[in-house]
């Protein structure tokens, strides 16, 4: 097979990127505008209306809803004002259920109601026995057993709770089965894959730092390392790479804006930027755009900034680094209207082209190539004051198309596999200079491409 061809080079890319590491998350954050700043609301991803439902928080009783561009204020009237409550998505009906919380508009009032939005309008269920009236409870929704799962929280008389309850749309079911040890202010996640719902921390009376999962019938604890122990956190499961994210919380005095993510087996802490230190805010996953969203909660001051996990449009990068050679220099750079998303073409512009032709080159690391580190001098090929800035790995080179006099640019067919999302391919253009130096070549400088997904 001709190992510059640009076939040997896409199958060569996926089977790298099916051999890598699963995909890193990365924060960004995307809204200033929206909710008032709050703490202690709680969210919820409308699969059906592709929407994160948020309702109340800080004493509050709005209901607002995200479309990934922008929040729009839905209802005003429903459920009355509350924080500390939990929601938690109907996939199977199509309504997202709200249980209980903190309401102190007129006195303190702990609360044991139920309810469920449907997008349009809030519907109490008035005649239902379920959970005692509580706050700082957690609730996730099983979506194969079609059960949303209540576990814990803090009753009226302040005691921490220990007991797991199943709502399936018409009543409450109490679980008679042992479990974590009471506790309230804790987190939970229904990871789809394995059929487990996961649950972390939480306090009574001191933070705790366990990990436990429900698989419809028993409880177990299936960590104690990880995170550090901790309250006031929130989590959500990133359906598209199969990872628990947890992020933020309280403990002692100290405020967490660490991100953790479980897979099943272990924790493992995400470094990189990421929103400030926070406790008391909430998280959703957004299955369209397979972003985990962030709203609010409190450090020096009451939040209200939103931020997404690992979304679509951050992953797809074009930066360019370092410099080109020639009189002006060979320019390469991204065009922002064609950035390296999965199953479009990603184009990079290349400037100053001193001849009628330019090429590129595509290599998977910018850091060596073979036993050589990376930039390499190519004065000794007769490049002179010319570096190498990729590794143009198996020599997948390609002409490029003019665009007008001295540009040109680089067209690459991203295949549309969701295995590709996260891999970092670095490009590099030359372009022939008749008695610039002795090679009578230039080069441009580097472009880093990190693919994404729309």
């Amino acid at each position: 097979m001709d190992r510059s061809a640009p076939g040997f080079f896409v199958s060569r890319l996926v089977t790298l990127a099916l051999l890598a590491a699963p995909v890193v998350g990365q924060w960004l954050q995307v809204a200033t505008t929206g909710p008032s700043p709050r703490y202690a609301t709680a969210m919820a991803y409308d699969g059906q209306r592709s929407r994160t439902v948020l309702f109340g928080g800080g004493g509050l009783g709005d209901t607002w809803e995200w479309d990934g561009a922008s929040w729009a204020l839905v209802a005003t009237t429903g459920p009355i004002e509350r924080q500390f409550h939990a929601l938690a998505y109907d996939e199977q009906r199509g309504v997202v259920v709200l249980f209980g919380g903190l309401n102190t508009a007129t006195s303190t009032l702990v609360l044991g109601d139920t309810w469920e939005w449907d997008g349009a309008i809030w519907t109490p269920h008035l005649f239902v026995t379920g959970p005692s009236a509580r706050l700082l409870t957690a609730m996730a929704y099983d979506r194969q057993r079609a059960v949303a799962v209540l576990f814990g929280g803090e009753d009226a008389g302040g005691v921490a709770l220990g007991d797991t309850w199943e709502w399936n749309g018409v009543a409450w079911t109490q679980r008679v089965v042992n479990g974590p040890p009471p506790r309230r202010d804790h987190a939970m996640a229904y990871d789809g894959q394995r059929g487990r719902t996961v649950l972390f921390g939480g306090r009574d009376p001191f933070d705790r730092a366990d990990t436990w999962e429900w698989d419809g019938n028993i409880w177990q604890q299936v960590a104690t390392t990880g995170p550090a122990a901790r309250s006031s956190f929130a989590m959500a499961h990133d359906r598209q790479r199969g990872l628990t994210v947890l992020f933020g919380g309280t403990s002692g005095g100290t405020t967490y804006g660490d991100t953790w993510e479980w897979d099943g087996s272990t924790w493992s802490q995400v470094v990189g930027p990421a929103p400030s230190q926070r406790f008391g805010h909430a998280m959703a996953f957004d299955t369209l755009r397979a972003a985990t969203v962030l709203f609010g909660g409190v450090y020096t001051g009451i939040l209200g900034d939103t931020w997404e996990l690992n979304p679509a449009a951050a992953l797809a990068m074009g930066t360019p680094y370092g410099t080109g050679c020639g009189v002006p220099a060979l320019q390469l750079d991204q065009d922002p209207a064609q950035r390296p998303i999965v199953g479009t073409i990603a184009r990079a512009r290349i400037g100053n082209v001193p001849a009628a032709s330019a090429y590129a080159a595509l290599g998977l690391s910018n850091l060596t190539i073979g036993a050589f580190p990376l930039p390499l001098d190519l004065s000794s090929y007769g490049l002179t004051g010319c570096l190498l800035w990729a590794d143009a790995m198996f020599g997948a080179h390609w002409p490029t198309v003019p665009t007008g006099p001295g540009s040109a640019a680089f067209d690459f067919t991203i295949p549309n596999s969701s295995v590709l999302v996260g891999v970092t391919l670095f490009v590099q253009a030359w372009s022939p200079a008749p008695g610039v130096n002795p090679a009578g070549v230039v080069v441009s400088n580097g472009l880093e491409w990190q693919i994404g997904q729309q």
